[in-house]
C-alpha cells in the first residue's frame, strides 16, 4: 500500500491525500527540519482538515511507528 505525507501548504490538497489513501496511510511530514515555524504550520494544517482525534494521532506518529516498526 502507498503512504503519502503532509508536506503541503493547501488544506484541500491535504484533505484529498487523506481521502485518497486513508488516515492509516498518511504521515505527518515537513520539508524544513531546521525551520520550526514551518513545522508548527504543518501541525496547524492537519488540525484544519477536521480529522477525528484518533486519525490525527495516526498521522502525527502512529502510522510512522507502525511503518518503521518502532
Amino acid at each position: 500500500m502507498m503512504y503519502l505525507e503532509s508536506t503541503c501548504y493547501h488544506p484541500p490538497a491535504v484533505r484529498c491525500a487523506v481521502e485518497t489513501v486513508g488516515a492509516d496511510h498518511f504521515i505527518f511530514g515537513t520539508d524544513a527540519p531546521p525551520l520550526k515555524v514551518l513545522k508548527k504550520q504543518r501541525v496547524e494544517l492537519i488540525k484544519t482538515i477536521g480529522l477525528a482525534a484518533a486519525d490525527e494521532a495516526k498521522v502525527y506518529a502512529g502510522n510512522a511507528k507502525r511503518l518503521l516498526k518502532i
